[in-house]
């Protein structure tokens, strides 16, 4: 069977039950949902659940999940690995594409509508903030055709809500999706589009692998099996047959309508902009419909690129630097901050390491370097590095005026925020890796071979192993 949304589901389900609540409740859209993923947020010990809500208000046919990539867990589920082995296995898959396959429906096309019975008010789109002008379509893969490259591209862009048959879209400068558009509006031609939305999550990490290649052959190579596509109805673009939602329509050159604002990956306001219209020919979706969300002020608005940015950085860095080990983003830092493992084999290892890892990716603006030794997910384990091997005087190194995300609020050139051309600010580079010239003391605890083989539930009364 086809991996997709529901595939992905049923293993989540039955190998970690914790992971997935399900609300049989009458739900609303507007801001109810949202409240219960940020409820979940402050459960203390709690698992952080994806939630699956069974009864939403006003759409008996649908269904809603979100906050389904909320934790690293679930994250490295989706391409059968553990939070620890998911960059290698990311790695691994990025650099073996697998082409997809083209079929001739599939169930995606179970329900079709057209023209003016495509109406997106018919779709139950999530509204999670009350400072957002409208509900946004936030977990869509929105695909588009390069003809100047003759390839497939695919990303992750916002969608905000306008008419029954018209949406925003918000290009970020630098993007792909971006200068397509433009190559569009300089032969003053309309561009198609497919927004996909409801898929496996390996899906949704594909999608956004850094490549000149055809990027339905990435997503193949991160799902482990060839995409299934489909023809759209009304654009000459094809899409993934088992998705559970394709809106369908075009771009027209040189149109801009105010767009916004949006919580952004920083948890912070975005500000309004101009930006392109979506104008919406054909609807298809299957006959019981699943809506997947994003919960865009929480961690899975950061989780949902963090580990393909995770995976160029380590990719990167270690092209420069060998001994790079790991590399991990704290959803919490909202991809400003990256902890890196070395092995630490000659003075300056740490620091030419923090160096080649800046440059990989411009989102961090913190960077630590650690030894093998430590733990890079366990921020305890990282505080000691800084507080036991570190020199500030020595390890602490600031870049001033570097380049970086524009949404961070202090990032500006003194034209005011966002700035929409980039922002500075200063980074900062921590080597937190043993110095080589001390005579560094052992790190002191029971027997390895002892503690890492007791089995607590043989020892602690009324203890009991539970599914994570």
């Amino acid at each position: 069977m086809a991996k997709d949304l529901r595939t992905y589901l049923e293993i989540l389900e039955r190998e970690s039950p914790s992971q997935l609540a399900y609300i049989d409740k009458e739900v609303d859209p507007k801001y109810e949902i949202a409240s219960i993923v940020r409820k979940l947020q402050d459960e203390p010990g709690g698992a952080y659940p994806a939630i699956f809500c069974t009864n939403v208000k006003g759409f008996p046919d649908w269904r809603v999940v979100t906050n389904l990539c909320g934790t690293d867990y679930r994250m490295a589920l989706g391409i059968d690995a553990t939070p620890e082995e998911a960059i290698r296995e990311y790695t691994e898959r990025v650099t073996n594409p697998i082409p997809p396959i083209e079929v001739s429906t599939g169930p995606v096309k179970d329900v079709i509508k057209i023209g003016d019975e495509a109406d997106i008010n018919e779709i139950p789109l999530l509204s999670h903030t009350v400072e957002e002008p409208a509900p946004f379509m936030d977990g869509e893969v929105f695909v588009l055709y390069d003809q100047e490259n003759s390839r497939y591209n695919t990303g992750i862009y916002r969608m905000m809500k306008k008419a029954p048959r018209k949406t925003g879209i918000f290009f970020a400068q630098g993007t792909h999706a971006y200068s397509i558009l433009s190559q569009a509006e300089a032969r003053d031609e309309p561009l198609e589009f497919a927004a996909v939305v409801g898929h496996h999550p390996a899906f949704i990490y594909g999608c956004q692998v850094q490549t000149v290649e055809d990027e339905y052959n990435a997503i193949g190579g991160v799902m482990g099996e060839p995409l299934e596509l489909v023809d759209c109805e009304t654009v000459d673009l094809k899409v993934p047959a088992n998705a559970e939602l394709v809106v369908e329509g075009v771009i027209q050159p040189h149109v801009r309508e105010k767009e916004g604002p949006f919580c952004e990956f920083t948890y912070l306001l975005g500000k309004a902009r101009e930006s392109p219209v979506c104008e919406i020919t054909a609807i298809t979706h299957r006959k019981d419909p699943i809506y997947f969300d994003v919960y865009n002020p929480g961690v899975e608005h950061v989780n949902i690129g963090k580990l393909p940015m995770e995976v160029d950085i380590y990719r990167k860095a270690k092209d420069s630097v060998s001994q790079v080990m790991d590399v991990f983003m704290p959803a919490e830092a909202s991809r400003t901050v990256a902890i890196v493992k070395v092995r630490n084999e000659y003075p300056g290892s740490g620091k030419q390491a923090a160096i080649a890892a800046a440059s990989a990716k411009y989102f961090p603006k913190i960077i630590t370097v650690v030894d093998e030794e430590q733990n890079i997910r366990d921020p305890h384990d990282v505080w000691w590095a800084m507080a036991m091997k570190c020199r500030p005087d020595r390890d602490f190194n600031f870049v001033k005026d570097a380049y970086v995300e524009n949404l961070i609020p202090v990032a500006t050139t003194g034209r005011g925020w966002p700035d929409t051309h980039g922002g500075v600010d200063t980074k900062l580079f921590i080597d937190a890796t043993k110095p080589l010239d001390v005579d560094y003391p052992p790190h002191c605890e029971p027997p390895k071979e002892i503690w890492e083989n007791i089995d607590l539930d043989e020892y602690v009364r009324g203890r009991s192993s539970k599914a994570t």
